[in-house]
Parts: structure tokens; sequence; C-alpha cells
């Protein structure tokens, strides 16, 4: 009943409470019976089709306008905030699924696609664990595609009922600041809050670090939350710890904390890491390259121990999990060809990282393809263009999602970072495809080429349009690869 559903948010007038059949903050997807939440977006404004809604057949609108109103005899109910409600009526709407699972959220700038994997998919070895995120949504190895990394309020709800139904016990989500910014994980009860790191992301929205920290910061204030697992190298982790509530259990990993890193080896098929563990030390083999990928291993093993596992358990089953698509994934080549890895790395830090990683894998040079997003955070570009020039031996700077922005001024833009001594070692090659084949080129047995980026991404996108390209499958067909 829409009363049930607005409960201790507004009150109804009288004659107004109805059945609701369903939950729409599209009004193309309104089916009789639905109540439609007309919510004002960056791009649209949902309050522009209540009509088209009331003529599908919606039964209630609810609204961020400010007074109540009548179309024909469906009533259109103001709720100041909405935004920030329609999670909780979501919640109400699916029977508070979330309750029924063990839900791990993590955030961070980067490594949150592969600390929610890696949880996941050893989690998915004793009880089934579904998975929400960049690369999808699902249980592990049978994700369906995602839109968002988190997705809107009404739909994280509508996954989690059906996760639940298909019999999940645990749930590992990506949470993206957006997310929290835009209350998408409102009524969504969480078990655990995961915190990878605080690097210079997404200021085109947020505006600045400051507004950027805080929204990440909303996941570890959440009511029901049992644990926290921090980053202790990360300067950050210390305004979270002070922000969780009471009883909340603060885990740390990293240098320091509750499971420390103790030693790391690269080898050629991946990393050796030794972990202090609160039982011991363990060692867990993986088959991730790149040094980054200790910490987020660390942080994947370290929400297993606060969930009850033995580490020396937890580091077994995460030693199986394999590489992530499109993140620092190899690429099978020959022998005497370059060893090709495929990064989503689209952040400095990020870059910085998957460059250092590779150096540590490379016998000869480090050869990496990059560009920059259109639409997007500008101060980033240069800061991208000084880490490619000071971490890679030659660096290829090319188009990556120019949106709608001129692909040569973000070149241009990425090159004012790069000092001149640096210049003899980058090309600017446009055409992404072209760019990789050149680097294939350049490379040879022991050198390590970074494509960077894109990642999972299966398209690049020009304006409005996005054109079928893969990072992946074109590395594949210049190096031979099945």
């Amino acid at each position: 009943m829409l009363a049930t559903l607005l409960q201790g948010i507004r009150e109804l007038p009288p004659g107004v409470d109805r059945p609701i059949a369903a939950l729409s903050l599209d009004s193309r997807t309104v089916v009789p019976g639905a109540l439609f939440m007309a919510l004002a977006g960056t791009s649209q404004d949902g309050r522009r089709f209540i009509s088209d809604a009331v003529a599908r057949g919606a039964a209630a609108v609810v609204t961020e306008s400010l007074d109540d109103a009548r179309l024909g005899t469906v009533p259109v109910i103001a709720c100041p905030g909405l935004r920030h409600k329609v999670g909780v009526m979501a919640d109400r709407f699916y029977g508070s699924p979330s309750r029924a699972l063990s839900v791990i959220g993590v955030t961070g700038t980067n490594g949150k696609t592969t600390t929610s994997h890696l949880i996941a998919y050893a989690m998915n070895m004793r009880s089934p664990c579904a998975l929400i995120g960049t690369l999808g949504n699902g249980f592990p190895g049978a994700l369906l595609p995602a839109e968002h990394t988190t997705p809107d309020a009404i739909s994280l709800h509508r996954w989690l009922d059906r996760f639940r139904r298909e019999g999940a016990s645990a749930v590992s989500m990506e949470v993206s600041s957006h997310a929290l910014d835009q209350g998408r994980v409102a009524g969504a009860h969480f078990l655990g809050a995961v915190f990878t790191n605080l690097t210079r992301d997404h200021l085109d929205y947020h505006g600045d670090m400051g507004r950027y920290g805080e929204a990440k910061a909303r996941l570890f204030t959440l009511p029901d939350l049992a644990f926290a697992v921090l980053n202790g190298d990360d300067a950050f982790s210390e305004v979270l710890k002070d922000r969780l509530p009471p009883g909340v259990r603060a885990w740390r990993y990293g240098g320091t904390g509750d499971v420390r890193v103790q030693d790391v080896r690269a080898t050629a098929r991946g990393l050796e890491i030794v972990l202090l563990a609160p039982e011991g030390p363990v060692t867990l083999k993986s088959p991730l390259i790149g040094h980054f990928n200790v910490y987020n291993l660390a942080a994947a093993l370290t929400v297993l121990v606060a969930l009850g596992w033995r580490a020396r358990d937890a580091a077994d089953a995460l030693a199986v999990v394999t590489p992530i698509p499109g993140r620092m994934e190899p690429v099978p080549g020959r022998a005497d060809q370059p060893f090709v890895v495929v990064d989503y790395a689209h952040t400095p830090d990020a870059l910085e990282k998957a460059l250092a990683g590779a150096r540590a894998h490379a016998a000869g040079r480090v050869i990496c393809v990059f560009g920059c997003g259109g639409d997007r955070d500008r101060g980033k570009r240069a800061l991208m263009g000084a880490c490619a020039s000071r971490y890679s031996d030659l660096a290829i700077v090319t188009h990556d999602n120019p949106r709608h922005e001129d692909p040569e001024r973000i070149i241009a833009d990425i090159l004012k970072g790069v000092p001149d001594e640096a210049r003899a070692h980058l090309v600017v090659m446009g055409d992404r495809q072209a760019a990789i084949a050149r680097a294939l080129r350049e490379g040879s047995a022991g050198d390590v080429v970074v494509i960077a980026g894109k990642g999972h991404e299966e398209y690049q996108q020009f304006g409005d349009r996005r054109v079928p390209y893969s990072d992946r499958l074109t590395a594949r067909q210049l190096l031979g690869s099945p």
C-alpha cells in the first residue's frame, strides 16, 4: 500500500492510499498500478514526464514538488528530499531483501572492482554470493551488463530481492561516490564496508577532494553496519574510523593493522605475498599482477577474516581467483612477443600503480598506451601525462572516450604535463587501434605493454554515439591470440 511505503516520510491525505504494483523512476517503464517517482536528474527532470506516467497507468506519483496535486484520479504527492527516500520505499516494497543477505560494500577511488570480485568469488566457494558492480550484476561467472557501477535505488533493491530469491546468502558490491551522494544505496542494510583508497577522481562532479571524501564517508555511517575494513596506509582511513557508529569493529590492512603485508615477490605468474594475520603469517600466491593488487588481495582477505574465516582458508580461496576482465588482465601471446596487459586505469594514481606494477614484471621496457575521457575532470589530464612520461619508457597518447569534447584538445591537455626532456619518448596517435599496434611493434620479449584507460569497456564514445571497440579484443587480434 502507498501509505506503507511512505510511512514516516509523509502522511497521506484522506482517501489517497491505494495498492502499488511496481516502482519506477522512468515513465517509459511504468506499468498499470505503479508508483512513479518523479526525480529531477542532471540531464532530465522526471516531473516533466508525470503525465506520460499517468497515461501508462501509474496509480500514484511522488515528486520533489512542495505541494500535492491531482492528475485526473491519480494523486501527485509532494515529497521534498525524495531522492534520498526512494531507497527506503524500495526496501519496503521488496520486503527488505538486504536484511536477509550479508551485504559487503566496497568504496574508494581505485580497486573497487577487483576487491569486490575477489570477495564475491572467494565467498562463492562456500555459499552463493552475488556481485554488483562495474562489470555487471549477478553471480560469479554469470554477470549481466550494468549501466552504472552502483544501480539506481529501485534497481538496487530489485537486484537484492532477486538474489535473495535465487538463494544468495551474501552480496559483494561496489559503491561509488556518485551513488552515495545521490542516495542510491538508501534503505540498503550493509554488514560490512570496505575502503580501498582516496585519490583524485570525479572532481568534475564533486568539485573538490573534500566533498569527494565526504561522499565516500557516508558508507561508513550507515545504520546496522557491523564492521569496516580500512586501508591502514591511506590517511583518509583515520577520518573514516572517527565516523564509525558505536559498536562497529574497525579492521585495518596494509603496512600496519590487523592484516599486515610482510613481504611481496613479483613472479612471472603473479604475486607471492606474506601476510601477518591475527592467527599468524600466511602466504598467498595469486595470478594477479601489479603491486597495487597486494592491497586489493589484503583487503579481500581482511573481509573474509572479519566474517569468521581462518586466514589460511581465505588465502587459499583467493589464490584461485583469476584476473578480473580489464583489470591488469594479461593478454595471451607468444614467448617472442611483449607481455601485454589491459587495465582500466583512468586516474593519475591508478596509472602510476599500473605502470609501477608492470615494471616489477618487466625484464625490459615498459610501454604505455593511454588517453583521457572527455566531459570529465580536465585537471587530471596533465597529471596523467606526467605520470606516463615518468613511469614508462615509451608513452603513446591516444583517444579514450572523447564524448562531447574535441579529442585533440584532450591530448593537448595531457601533453601539458609532459616535460620537454621526455617528449622524445612520447608518441601521439589518435586512432586507438593504431596506437596499440604501434606499441606492440615497438615491444619485444621481456617488455611489458600496458593498455590503460578502457579496461573491460566494449565501446568508444564520440558525442552521444558509442562505437563498438575493445582494447582486449584489439590486443588479442594483434597478438594472434585465440
